[in-house]
């Protein structure tokens, strides 16, 4: 069988001969310029075999640059590359090149739970991703190092007065401050009646606050001052609760209040439902993220003091492990609660309350 590359040196005999007018004419135009020596038989061989040889290298590096490159290292693929085999107890942890492939596995539960946080999606339906795991361990070290000497404090789920009120109106008058008509004088206070001992401690509190603070409480309670009307739910006897109160957050009466843009009494409480759930959710979350990072922060301690070994599964204790706080929602409950009366009023042939309901609840 003939070889690819290999040139064929003797005419066949049933190829014809070159035409005598055509040899001629080529032979003059030869003439005048300056043969080339003919090269050997083996000089011949070499320059095919080099030719064969680039080519098969051409064909070659097309293949190689067709196969599938391993995009990420053995150590990847077998394991966390960013992590240490070991760690001596009590050694400073300051970042996740610090944690051990076991340690990082282990947090996978909270990786988990910071995604759904961060997605707004249900915790099950969450993979934990390389990706996710390094965003997770960037806010976890942000700002932060794990030693026995680490600050560790428990986020607390509290609301301001924005968050649980509205704006509904301004105080019609100076509140505690009513004249008397036609002398321009304060009535004089009224005898103090028997109190109980909490309502005492509140009026003892009050007395012993610094004046600074006395006069900024009676400064927001003048009349045109912003009046805000808020809810709380009275879980002892299951139903809401609406409250006034004053720009320093504090309780106030609701009789001299001038309601904003026209609205009535029962928009501004339908207002304040949807912006209590608003916040609801919106705290919630952060409430959530921030104990997740405390969660791993506290666990990380630990792993700290104790130390790290090949082939060795760090503990999780109990108080790493965040008790979530659940959504609470005041719309279902007070859409509840209204019907619950509607439906005892309707089997009572009494009148039912008036308390608007808006369909987007």
């Amino acid at each position: 069988m003939k070889n690819l590359f290999e040139e064929d040196e003797e005419k066949t005999a049933d190829e014809p001969d070159e035409a005598p007018s055509k040899k001629r004419k080529r032979q003059d135009n030869d003439k005048g310029k300056k043969k080339s020596p003919k090269k050997s038989r083996q000089e011949r061989n070499n320059a095919r075999h080099c030719s064969a040889k680039g080519f098969l290298s051409v064909i070659m590096n097309e293949k190689s640059a067709e196969m599938p490159v391993p995009a990420e290292p053995l150590a990847r693929l077998l394991g966390d590359a960013k992590s240490r085999q070991s760690r001596p107890p009590g050694a400073t942890v300051e970042d996740q090149d610090d944690l051990t492939a076991s340690e990082k596995q282990q947090m996978s539960d909270l990786v988990r739970l910071w995604s759904a946080t961060e997605s707004r999606t249900d915790p099950k339906a969450v993979v934990d991703t390389p990706e996710s795991q390094e965003l997770f361990f960037e806010e976890v070290f942000q700002d932060w190092q794990g030693d026995q000497d680490a600050d560790i404090t428990l986020p607390t789920f509290e609301r301001k007065l924005n968050q649980s009120s509205v704006q509904a109106g301004t105080w019609s008058e100076d509140l505690g401050e009513k004249a008397k008509k036609g002398t321009g004088q304060p009535e004089p206070e009224p005898e103090p009646e028997p109190t109980s001992n909490k309502k005492r401690k509140r009026t003892e509190e009050a007395v012993s606050q610094p004046p600074a603070q006395r006069r900024c409480r009676k400064n927001v309670r003048r009349c045109s001052d912003k009046a805000y009307l808020g809810i709380i739910w009275n879980k002892t006897v299951g139903e809401p609760k609406w409250t006034w109160k004053d720009n320093s957050d504090q309780a106030a009466n609701g009789e001299s209040v001038n309601l904003r843009h026209g609205l009535d009494l029962y928009a501004w409480k339908d207002r304040c439902l949807t912006n209590y759930d608003i916040h609801e959710r919106r705290l919630t979350r952060i409430y959530t993220r921030d104990l997740v990072v405390t969660s791993a922060r506290m666990r990380i301690v630990k792993w700290a003091e104790e130390g790290a070994a090949p082939n060795r599964t760090p503990s999780i204790y109990a108080e790493s492990c965040p008790k979530l706080r659940e959504l609470d929602l005041m719309v279902p409950k007070v859409r509840a609660y209204y019907a619950t009366m509607v439906e005892r009023m309707d089997k009572s042939n009494k009148a039912m309350p008036t308390m608007p309901t808006n369909p987007n609840h």
